[in-house]
């Protein structure tokens, strides 16, 4: 489920209360999603039509989009690891709003 959205240039950020994913940045210019794990492992998916973000930020289960409906159509990249305390203290703070 969604919790926070904030687009910034062309990025949106998305942040997520979701049982495995915490955010996903989808950089409209690049047409690539990046998406990190509570675990801090960060993927980028590359040619991402804006439809398919869209879907995705929308689907009641983000884990389950990715895996039927982006992991195996396209192309990805593993990017380092990140720091993902910031990112859930900002989605536990965003759960409490609303």
């Amino acid at each position: 489920m969604k919790v926070l959205k904030n687009i910034q240039g062309s990025n949106i950020f998305t942040y997520f209360d979701s049982s495995n994913i915490l955010r996903g940045v989808y950089d409209m210019n690049q047409m690539s999603l990046t998406i990190t794990f509570k675990d801090g492992k960060t993927y980028k998916y590359k040619n991402i039509p804006n439809r398919i973000f869209v879907q995705f930020e929308r689907a009641e289960s983000q884990g389950k989009y990715l895996n039927y409906h982006i992991k195996p159509y396209y192309d990805f990249e593993r990017l380092e690891n990140v720091e993902v305390d910031e990112m859930k203290k900002t989605i536990e703070q965003n759960k409490k709003r609303s």
